[in-house]
């Protein structure tokens, strides 16, 4: 874990220095099958951080829309990080579809659809 949270602050650091977000992503992508295991709440947190500051940034949503399909459990954690990437990924159809799809498993009220 130590080795992955200092590879996180480095590529932290490097999107700050050069406004390049792609190290972020390639560690994420590669590093999360290794980090997650049972602890959701753990990778989470890195997410919500990088997302505070580039909040419009459609890939790094996507890459946690797709992590949170497959090891969120919790159906309230999945609909708020949904409802996150439509706000500030509006235009983005999967965004929603996944949403939609989201609400009607969890049977929200027709009216929320």
């Amino acid at each position: 874990m130590v080795a992955f949270e200092e590879r996180f602050q480095n590529a932290y650091i490097e999107i700050d220095s050069n406004s390049n977000i792609e190290p972020m992503l390639e560690l994420l992508k590669d590093e999360l099958p290794k980090i997650s295991g049972d602890n959701f709440n753990y990778v989470m947190l890195y997410f919500e951080r990088i997302l505070s500051e580039y909040t419009l940034n459609k890939n790094l949503w996507e890459l946690y829309v797709a992590y949170t399909d497959e090891m969120c459990k919790p159906k309230e954690i999945r609909m708020s990080i949904y409802e996150k990437a439509t706000k500030n990924c509006a235009s983005e159809k999967s965004f929603w579809l996944g949403y939609l799809f989201e609400m009607e498993k969890n049977e929200e009220a027709g009216e929320k659809i």
